[in-house]
């Protein structure tokens, strides 16, 4: 039972990417804790290797369990349940959104959709991959109008005013519908 150094190197891009967001916990705290439970689960993560995808399903397993160890350790600190812990900013959705649409497949996209900088390791690349997946996934989910008014803006770049007209409406309900299925987007990803 041996992690291999790109497991070790996942584990270390998730734990200090997900330690940005919660002010009580030290990146290697959580690192150490994904170790443990990637040495607790290797059945779960030696499955992984086998996929063609494994990198981008290990990072979106980790993420969920350094998520959920952030805000139990988190709670302990300030000692009542925190609402504002790890989730998904309106502008990473967005991001996402343009790649998404502009990149014909997920695993194509070469920029980080927060930072828009280019992606060097392989490990950047998976965690870019899983927050694609994760906010394909939601899109994927959403009601058909929602999904249609974002393809109109981040696909076909229309301007507000014209997507105003397409659904005879106001420039600014164009854009109060575009945010509102946003934050759908990003209440679905928790």
């Amino acid at each position: 039972m041996e992690l291999t150094p790109t497991e070790y190197a996942i584990a270390r891009s998730v734990a200090y990417r997900i330690s940005r967001s919660w002010t009580a916990v030290d990146a290697e705290d959580v690192q150490q804790h994904l170790l443990l439970w990637m040495v607790e689960h290797y059945d779960r993560v030696k499955g992984f290797r086998e996929l063609d995808y494994q990198k981008a399903m290990l990072t979106v397993a980790l993420r969920r369990v350094a998520a959920t160890y952030c805000a139990g350790e988190q709670e302990k600190v300030f000692g009542a349940p925190l609402t504002a812990g790890y989730s998904y900013q309106l502008p990473v959705i967005r991001e996402a959104l343009k790649l998404m649409f502009h990149t014909p497949e997920l695993n194509q996209a070469r920029v980080d959709p927060v930072s828009e900088a280019p992606l060097d390791s392989p490990v950047d690349h998976s965690l870019t991959q899983a927050i694609m997946a994760d906010i394909h996934g939601a899109y994927e989910d959403m009601p058909e109008t929602f999904k249609e008014v974002l393809s109109y803006h981040f696909d076909y770049d229309l301007p507000l005013e014209t997507i105003g007209k397409l659904y005879g409406i106001s420039r600014s309900a164009a854009k109060k519908r575009i945010d509102r299925a946003l934050r759908r987007i990003q209440a679905r990803l928790g």
